[in-house]
């Protein structure tokens, strides 16, 4: 069952139950499309939890997008749309229905966070959108997001450049990740001061981490790459655990739910990139925990770029560290 639905707006070619089928159109970049390819990214990005309304050219009602939100059980709905204005207009949007509840203004706040890192953030607005209707919705988290104005020659190109998309995907996906990891699994119950403070990549030997993605509360994502030899044992060990921010704290330990991925490829920059496995788990870590994973069958002699995610639950989390290292360890 999913847990988020990305709506991409509009689509088709006649109007359907209020939502009409090009939406705004400019020098010849109707936003169906715009829409459309934001939101595979989007899905792309969450994998799993993601479920599109559409994947194709047609159209829904508003009330029929909604009303997918509730049917699905999902925990948070957001629709896809770019935006057409006067001159001089730029920027992303976040919208609510303004009957809305406090999962989505989290949602919102969440996700305009996120936009602001990336481009332009106008703010969040909030207006009578049938997309959003609670009562359609049945109460889900639900937010609309304007990427960028197709009205303006800046926003435009931002809205049909892929990388531009990319980041764009990058920014959605990560607000909605940072909403469900502090709101999703245990509602509101989690404390609104938790915070994560940025943990520190390094290298003891081996897989050469290059950079880190997002740094957000309640979800983190580490990047690097590695070259097995032929003498390699196609394992590698990786250790993360709480660091105490004083000599004199207690020792900490934290709740996650991880995801090791392998590609052929940067899946940051090439969206071609092939993933070669993933291994999935809940686990619990102490200061000084450390797990190995064992991966067979990895072509030698060529990069494989490893991307480790994982969502921390604690609601007071001291700064934590990942370290990488080849072989058995």
């Amino acid at each position: 069952m999913a847990r988020v639905i990305i709506d991409p707006g509009h689509g088709g070619t006649n109007a359907c139950g209020g939502s009409s089928a090009y939406g705004a159109r400019t020098d010849g970049v109707a936003e169906k499309h715009v829409n459309l390819e934001l939101a595979r990214r989007v899905a792309a990005r969450l994998g799993s939890l993601a479920q599109l309304t559409r994947d194709g050219d047609v159209n829904l009602s508003l009330r029929e997008r909604a009303e997918l939100a509730a049917r699905a059980g999902a925990q948070a709905m957001v629709s896809i749309h770019a935006n057409a204005g006067g001159a001089g207009a730029r920027g992303s949007e976040v919208w609510l229905h303004d009957r809305h509840g406090r999962g989505s203004a989290e949602l919102a706040r969440e996700l305009h966070a996120s936009l602001e890192r990336v481009g332009p953030a106008r703010g969040v607005f909030e207006g009578p959108l049938a997309v959003l209707d609670p009562a359609y919705s049945g109460g889900v988290a639900a937010c609309l997001v304007e990427a960028d104005y197709l009205s303006d020659p800046q926003g435009r190109q931002r809205l049909t450049e892929p990388r531009a998309l990319d980041r764009l995907a990058d920014a959605i996906s990560t607000g909605v990740r940072s909403y469900i990891a502090r709101f999703g699994d245990a509602g509101l119950a989690h404390s609104l001061g938790s915070t994560i403070v940025a943990r520190e990549v390094s290298d003891p030997g081996g897989l050469n981490p290059r950079y880190r993605a997002d740094q957000n509360i309640g979800y983190v994502t580490f990047y690097g790459y590695m070259r097995p030899r032929q003498d390699f044992t196609n394992r590698f060990i990786w250790l993360v655990w709480p660091m105490r921010r004083r000599p004199d704290d207690p020792p900490a330990s934290i709740d996650i739910d991880l995801t090791i991925e392998l590609y052929d490829r940067d899946p940051q920059t090439d969206a071609s990139a092939t993933r070669l496995d993933i291994q999935q788990r809940r686990v619990t870590l102490s200061e000084g925990s450390k797990l190995g994973y064992e991966y067979t069958r990895l072509p030698e002699e060529i990069d494989i770029y490893v991307k480790i995610t994982y969502t921390d639950y604690a609601q007071d989390q001291s700064a934590g560290q990942v370290l990488w290292t080849n072989g058995y360890g």
